[in-house]
């Protein structure tokens, strides 16, 4: 009797361990089969359910915590500090980033191709001063790369801009208009002249490609020109730098006048001078764009 106890107690042992061991095998295997919804910034590797595990990401390692109660092991993917070891091997300063990190330079050095080491930095592209500008009485002054110049055009009241380019030279971002002064345009043209009921002429010229109009009576009475006159406005006397905005906002207008009136043409000079007859006067002025 005795000897029969003894085994019955240790068979009890044995099946305890056994079932003891297979819950802790069944944790560790849970951890490592991708399934259900992952962890922030963890991954499943493998081709099919059988082989596929969980992995954090590259710059994350993995913290396990086995939870044998709940049926399965909870993981997260912690970010790793590549700045504690080694200063990341950054030859300057380390700044560590979520799943990276990045190296930098002093002032006067940049980082070289291998993103690790600092070199001395290029000199900055700069674009000369002292160089003519086309249509002003300017001169430049030195600027570096992808900066602006701006300057007085030869016409008063007008600016120009130039920008320093990547190899050095300047390019034109707003060019100063050519400019012939002391000549005014005389304009022989028959108008059609139409109502227009809300007195918004400029919309409808809006639907005809060349239209000039005033407002002469409630309601407007609108006028319309053949081409190339793009647009004339003799009443509202605007100023030249204005007329000269007007033309510039319009892609279309390539030539304007100016004599208290405001014309612009959809036409270069020479097609213009051929259309409408030109006289000399003081004050007006042609413009080419």
């Amino acid at each position: 009797m005795l000897s029969i106890r003894v085994l019955g107690v240790f068979a009890v042992i044995v099946v305890a361990l056994v079932l003891v061991e297979s819950d802790v095998e069944l944790c560790e295997d849970d951890v490592n089969v991708c399934d259900g919804e992952l962890p922030a910034n963890a991954m499943c590797s493998g081709e099919n359910n059988k082989t596929k595990r969980c992995q954090c990401k590259k710059g994350y390692r993995m913290s396990l915590d086995i939870d044998c109660k709940s049926n399965g092991s909870v993981f997260s993917c912690q970010d790793i500090d590549e700045c504690a070891t080694n200063n990341g091997s950054c030859e300057y300063k380390c700044q560590n980033e979520p799943g990276s990190y990045n190296c930098s330079c002093p002032e006067g050095s940049e980082l070289q191709e291998n993103g690790l080491n600092c070199g001395p930095s290029e000199p900055a592209v700069r674009c000369p001063q002292g160089v003519n500008i086309t249509n002003s009485d300017d001169v430049t002054e030195s600027r570096i790369f992808d900066e602006d110049f701006s300057f007085n055009c030869t016409l008063i009241g007008v600016k120009g801009i130039l920008r320093c380019g990547e190899n050095g030279t300047w390019t034109e971002k707003q060019a100063c208009p050519s400019v012939r002064k002391d000549s005014y345009f005389i304009l022989f043209v028959n108008a059609v002249k139409i109502t227009v009921p809300d007195s918004n002429c400029s919309r409808a010229c809006a639907v005809i490609s060349t239209c000039g109009y005033t407002y002469l009576s409630n309601p407007a009475e609108c006028s319309y020109y053949p081409i190339p006159v793009l647009f004339l406005n003799p009443l509202s006397n605007p100023s030249l730098p204005q007329c000269i905005q007007k033309c510039q906002e319009d892609t279309k207008c390539l030539t304007m006048s100016y004599k208290d009136t405001c014309i612009l043409f959809s036409a270069n000079e020479t097609t213009v001078a051929a259309s409408f007859y030109i006289v000399i006067t003081d004050g007006g002025i042609i413009v080419s764009f």
